[in-house]
Order: structure tokens, then sequence, then C-alpha cells
């Protein structure tokens, strides 16, 4: 699928409304990515430019590329950050072809906490 058909497909900058409810007695809120919409590729780094990739792709170093399933699920991102009440997150998307785009969401416990849309890259520290 190249960038046309993509914008074709019908995917939409506009974020859908989200229904969150609370989590559940017992069960301990973590953080989470949510992409939204990708062209082509984004790698998500803990810290900086530099930092841990966080791999939640197929795709070997990627966070999340236009071919991975189920875009709008929120993703455990627990592993690399852990239950801190602040995270730094550094992304940068690339592209072969056409124009780079990421719309994505940090959630904590089920809530937004910070909204992403950039076409080169952003860094961001996220307090829950």
């Amino acid at each position: 699928m190249d960038r046309r058909e993509f914008l074709r497909s019908g995917t939409s900058l506009l974020v859908p409304a989200v229904l969150v409810l609370a989590p559940e007695a017992g069960a301990q809120a973590r953080w989470e990515l949510r992409f939204l919409r990708v062209w082509q590729s984004v790698q998500v780094r803990v810290g900086g430019a530099s930092g841990p990739l966080i791999q939640l792709s197929a795709t070997p170093g990627q966070s999340w590329t236009n071919r991975d399933k189920n875009p709008s699920t929120p993703l455990d991102i627990s592993k690399w950050v852990g239950n801190s009440p602040m995270i730094r997150l550094y992304a940068r998307v690339g592209t072969a072809q056409g124009s780079p785009v990421c719309v994505m969401q940090t959630l904590f416990g089920g809530v937004e906490k910070q909204h992403w849309s950039f076409d080169s890259q952003a860094y961001y520290e996220i307090k829950r």
C-alpha cells in the first residue's frame, strides 16, 4: 500500500471518541501507547534519541509501522518505563516514500496524558 492508497483508505486524522473505564478494583494502572495513524514507521525511545527502543512492532528496529494490526489498541509499555510518575519519550517517524506522519497517544490507566501529532520527531516529559 502506498501513501495515496493509505490516505484513500478512509483513515482520518480525527481522533475517535474513546470510552474510558476506571480500572477494576485491584487492577494496577500502567503506561500505554496507542497509535492512531502512522506513515510509514515510528521509533519510540525512552529518555531520548539514543535511549532504549520500545519494540511493539513485528518489524525489527521499529516501535510501530503502518502494516501492524489493530492500530487503535492501547499497548502496554510498562516493560520499558515501569510505573514511574513521569516518563520521558522521544519519537521519530520515517518513510521511504511520501511525507511521514505520526498521530499517537500516551495513556496511563486508560486516561490520555499526551496527544502526539508530528511529521519528524518529538520529545515529551509526561506526568501521570
